[in-house]
């Protein structure tokens, strides 16, 4: 889907690094998780 020029905001570095910030940590844990549950089956 292409999305119209007037659509796209304006980006906050700040805000872009927290949301990178959060992504590696959800990305950290799932694997985390996934390790656990090998060891405990």
């Amino acid at each position: 889907m292409a999305m119209h020029p007037n659509d796209r905001r304006p980006v906050d570095p700040a805000h872009h690094g927290e949301q990178a910030c959060f992504v590696l940590v959800h990305r950290w844990s799932a694997l985390w998780l996934l390790e656990l549950c090998r060891e405990l089956s």
